[in-house]
């Protein structure tokens, strides 16, 4: 019969798997997800004004 299998060890892990992210990586990345949001507000803003202001203007 054969040997049931073990998980393995976090011992047997590599430093890449290991290491987290850094202060600096989350602060560019909250960066660039805010301007991200702002681009697609200012679309749809930019694309819905127009279509407001003729609705309204009559």
């Amino acid at each position: 019969m054969t040997e049931p299998i073990r998980p393995l060890s976090s011992k047997t892990q590599t430093p890449e798997a290991q290491r987290g992210y850094s202060k600096a990586d989350s602060i560019l990345f909250q960066a660039w997800l805010i301007l991200f949001l702002m681009v697609i507000c200012f679309a749809l803003i930019s694309y819905l004004l127009p279509f407001i202001l003729t609705t309204f203007a009559k």
